[in-house]
């Protein structure tokens, strides 16, 4: 690991440090804080300090994540519930069969998860059993968006499963496509 690495994973580290409690929050930042000093204190070449800094690192985000799991949890369990009655209001204002519902839903979880598991298929010791995960959702995607449209052409951009897919598997298209809508509005109103 180099020095740049242990540094940005620092940093994701101090994010999650805000779901630890109060009292043992300020620890944690120092802690962090002593660590960032000594990494960017350390040579790059001196591989047996970067390699101490490293398990250091690992034990700080090891505390981070015992201290804050609990609170995350709770997040995202409200979350969760926000989300399903905002999935019931939707239906019952919009007058959409659950079926429907559940199946633009189920098409988003679908792509994330694929996302997800064609991340970890990249590299470790667990590869083999993510490609096989990966290898198994690749012919969902293939036959129910691909050659499964009314219009009989490969790939129907108006289909709405397909963008339901598309935008569980990379969120950034999301945000990018809301971005430049956002923009053109502006622009448009001056």
């Amino acid at each position: 690991m180099t020095k740049d690495d242990l540094l940005k994973r620092l940093n994701q580290l101090t994010v999650n440090i805000s779901f630890v409690k109060k009292r043992k929050r300020d620890d944690l930042f120092t802690r962090g804080k002593e660590l960032e000093l000594e990494i960017m204190s350390c040579e790059t070449s001196n591989e047996i300090n970067l390699v101490k800094l490293k398990y250091e690192l690992l034990k700080l985000e090891n505390e981070v994540d015992n201290g804050a799991f609990w609170r995350k949890l709770g997040l995202y369990l409200a979350l969760a519930f926000a989300l399903i009655t905002y999935a019931f209001v939707f239906m019952s204002v919009r007058d959409i069969e659950m079926k429907e519902y559940f199946s633009y839903f189920f098409s988003s979880v679908v792509g994330a998860l694929t996302y997800f598991i064609s991340t970890k298929a990249i590299g470790g010791t667990d590869a083999p059993i993510w490609r096989l995960l990966t290898a198994m959702a690749l012919p969902f995607m293939f036959i129910s968006f691909l050659f499964n449209n009314s219009s009989g052409q490969l790939i129907d951009i108006k289909d709405k499963l397909l963008w339901a897919f598309m935008f569980g598997y990379s969120c950034e298209l999301f945000v990018l496509l809301m971005n430049k809508i956002i923009y053109k509005l502006k622009k448009a109103i001056g």
